[in-house]
């Protein structure tokens, strides 16, 4: 079982229809959407474009928030943003959510046509793990990456899944040089999500902008036993 980690969407290989892709995007797609999910959030459906959203959203009429973020704002007229914090179980439960951001919905769509398409984070990375695990499939692990440059959080974040990967895997687990790569630099910060995230360009940008709660929760590992996976166009719990 091969374990590769893709440090940018355009680092995919051309065909991925026997993997299973893990997205990680840490700061915040990921976060939040495996917050809402856990909340109890009926499914999500990741969209690139924010006007095509916006017209999913039309269309679905009742029962649905249009939510998302560009440049790490909320985008006008949607009802929420990319904080993990705003989707509390009272808002988001039994909701389906249109959702669109930056990095983290586009390196979704990038890794579609996967066999098994996961999301992950450090709030659910031992189940994303098992999960992963338990398919036998070979693994790459997707950063998304911050407008198409290396994000120094979603690798540490994907080297600490290959680090679990290979406690768990024991000898069925063998490492692609970028996920070895991967596994030293989560080694290299000692296990400090906080110090990865102050040192990062987008930690420090969500710092400016006030998001210190934000970095402090999405720093949190193992708050839920959820895994998104995608299907028919829409991310759902199982």
């Amino acid at each position: 079982m091969y374990i590769d980690v893709a440090f940018l969407p355009s680092e995919l290989p051309s065909d991925i229809s026997s993997k299973t892709v893990i997205v990680v995007d840490v700061l915040r797609a990921s976060s939040t959407i495996v917050t809402a999910l856990g909340n109890g959030c009926r499914r999500i459906i990741p969209v690139a474009d924010v006007e095509r959203a916006r017209q999913i959203a039309r269309e679905l009429g009742n029962n649905v928030l249009l939510c998302g973020e560009r440049g790490g704002l909320k985008v006008d007229g949607f009802d929420f943003g990319n904080s993990p914090l705003d989707y509390r179980a009272n808002i988001v439960s039994g909701k389906d959510i249109v959702f669109t951001t930056t990095n983290g919905t586009q390196a979704i769509q990038a890794a579609r046509n996967s066999r098994t398409l996961f999301v992950g984070t450090f709030l659910n990375l031992s189940s994303v793990v098992r999960r992963s695990l338990g398919l036998g499939d070979d693994v790459i692990i997707l950063c998304a990456g911050r407008r198409g440059t290396f994000s120094l959080e979603d690798s540490v974040c994907a080297g600490m899944f290959v680090k679990e990967l290979c406690v768990l895997g024991g000898f069925r687990i063998k490492l692609r040089d970028s996920a070895l790569a991967a596994k030293q630099l989560f080694a290299s910060f000692q296990g400090d999500i906080q110090k990865v995230f102050h040192a990062s360009e987008h930690g420090k940008i969500l710092l400016s902008l006030g998001m210190e709660r934000d970095l402090d929760f999405c720093a949190l590992i193992d708050v839920f036993n959820i895994v998104p996976l995608f299907q028919k166009d829409s991310l759902q719990p199982s």
